[in-house]
C-alpha cells in the first residue's frame, strides 16, 4: 500500500474503464478512483497459475474418471489454475478495495488501486492522516484477507463429504485453496515490517505512543531489513547448508524476490523517515537573504541607498499595488556603472513571475508545504507582518531537504 502525497495529472480525473492509465488500463471506477491492472499483473497471473498447477493436478486425479483420461484432466487442470488466479487475484483486490474504503472514510482522497505482479496497492493523499486513520487502513487490508479466509472456510466445511462429482470437487479445491491463501496473505501482510501493512500498523502505533511518526518508521523499516535477512537464511541459506534438505529452485527465487522487495520497502521507509526529520527542522528564517522594498520605478542609485540604509543584502521592487516584481541583490546593483545608475533598478534586476509570498516565521510541513506550492518560482518572497524582510531561493530549502 503506497502513500501519494501529491497530484499528479492523473490524479482528481474521473476515469472510465478501458481508458490508459500511467500505471496500466482501467478495468473499473469505484467512487472517483480508478481500479487499475498493471501490464505486469499478466506475469502474476502466470506465476500463480504455474506454481497452483501441481496441486490441482494431484488433488483432480484424485477421481478415476479423470485419472484414466489425461486430456480431459489437462483441460480441467487449466481451467482450475484459471479460477484459482481469479479468486486469488479477487481476494488482493477487496484486501485493496478495504484499504481504499477505510482510507475515504477516514477522509482521504483515493487516487488509484492497482493490480500488479506484487498483488497490488492504493494510492491515496496521506498528509493530512493521524496515528489513528494510518493503523485503521494499514489493517483494513488483511483483517479483510482473514475475514475472507474464514468465510471460505466455512464453505468448504459445509459442503466437505464424499465427492459426487467433477464441479463438487473442483468447489472443494477452490475454497479449501482459497481459505488458504487469504489467510497466507492476511498473515504475511500483518508481519511488523515494512512495506507490509503490519509495518504500517506498527509505524502507526509507535508514531500514537511517541507522537512522531518518523520515528514509527525507523523500527518498522528496521523489523523490514530483519525480515528480509530471515527469508534468505530459512528458505535460500538454510537449505543449501543443509544434508537432508535440498534447495528448491522455485523456492529460493521467490525467497529472493520477496526479500528484495521487503529491503527496497524498507530503505524507502527510511528515506521517508529522514526526509520526514528534515522536513520538521525547516525553518523559513533560516533561508532568508535579508532584502528591503523598494518602488519598481525606483532607479539603481535610489535603490543602492534604500538597502545601505537597511543594512540588507538585496531589494525587492514592488508595483503601486503592493506585488512584488522583481528584485536584486546588492552585488547586481553594485556593479552597475556609476553613469547609468539613474536607469531603473528593474533593469539590473530579476523578475519574479510569479513571486509566492512567505511569512518568516513559517516552519516544518508548513515551509514544506509553500515550497511545494512554489516549485514553479525560484525565489520566494519573506514577510513579517506582511512587510518584506527578504528573499527564501526554493533551491536552498531544496538542497536542506536532500542534505545527507
Amino acid at each position: 500500500m503506497d502513500h501519494a502525497d501529491a497530484r499528479t495529472p492523473a490524479q482528481g480525473r474521473r476515469w472510465r474503464a478501458g481508458r490508459r492509465h500511467p500505471q496500466g488500463v482501467v478495468v473499473a471506477n469505484i467512487s472517483g478512483a480508478p481500479v487499475v491492472v498493471a501490464p505486469s499483473w499478466v506475469v502474476g497471473a502466470v506465476v500463480v497459475a504455474f506454481l497452483y498447477a501441481p496441486t490441482a493436478r494431484r488433488s483432480l486425479a484424485l477421481l478415476p474418471s479423470l485419472a484414466s483420461d489425461a486430456g480431459s484432466l489437462s483441460r480441467l487442470v487449466i481451467v482450475v489454475c484459471a479460477a484459482m488466479v481469479v479468486v486469488l487475484f479477487g481476494s488482493v483486490l477487496l484486501h485493496e478495495l478495504a484499504h481504499a474504503w477505510t482510507a475515504r472514510r477516514s477522509g482521504h482522497r483515493v487516487d488509484a488501486v492497482v493490480l500488479s505482479v506484487w498483488g497490488g496497492h492504493t494510492t491515496f493523499e496521506a498528509r493530512d492522516s493521524t496515528p489513528r486513520s494510518h493503523l485503521l487502513v494499514a489493517a483494513s487490508g488483511p483483517v479483510t484477507n482473514l475475514v475472507l479466509a474464514g468465510a471460505l472456510w466455512l464453505g468448504y466445511l459445509a459442503l466437505d463429504g464424499p465427492v459426487t462429482g467433477v464441479p463438487h470437487l473442483v468447489t472443494l479445491l477452490l475454497l479449501y485453496s482459497g481459505a488458504w491463501a487469504n489467510l497466507l496473505v492476511g498473515g504475511f501482510n500483518l508481519l511488523p515490517s515494512l512495506p507490509l501493512d503490519g509495518g504500517m500498523i506498527l509505524e502507526a502505533a509507535v508514531w500514537w505512543v511517541t507522537g512522531r511518526r518518523h520515528a514509527g518508521t525507523r523500527v518498522a523499516a528496521f523489523l523490514g531489513r530483519a525480515l528480509a535477512i530471515g527469508v534468505v537464511l530459512q528458505l535460500v541459506v538454510r537449505p543449501l547448508l543443509s544434508d537432508r534438505d535440498g534447495l528448491d529452485p522455485m523456492l529460493a527465487i521467490l525467497a529472493v524476490i520477496i526479500a528484495m522487495t521487503l529491503w527496497r520497502g524498507a530503505d524507502a521507509g527510511v528515506t521517508s523517515a529522514r526526509r520526514a526529520d528534515r522536513v520538521t527542522r525547516l525553518r523559513a528564517s533560516d533561508f532568508v537573504r535579508s532584502a528591503v522594498a523598494t518602488s519598481v520605478s525606483a532607479t539603481v542609485a535610489s535603490a543602492i541607498e534604500v538597502l545601505e540604509r537597511a543594512d540588507a543584502d538585496g531589494v525587492v521592487l514592488v508595483d503601486p499595488a503592493g506585488r512584488a516584481v522583481a528584485h536584486a541583490t546588492a552585488e547586481e546593483l553594485r556593479a552597475v556603472p556609476a553613469g547609468l545608475r539613474d536607469l531603473e533598478a528593474s533593469s539590473a534586476a530579476t523578475t519574479l513571475a510569479p513571486a509566492p509570498t512567505i511569512d518568516v516565521t513559517l516552519e516544518g510541513a508548513e515551509l514544506f508545504a509553500a515550497v511545494r506550492a512554489a516549485s514553479v518560482a525560484p525565489v520566494m518572497v519573506a514577510t513579517r507582518d506582511r512587510v518584506v524582510v527578504g528573499t527564501v531561493r526554493v533551491p536552498d530549502v531544496i538542497a536542506a531537504l536532500e542534505r545527507r
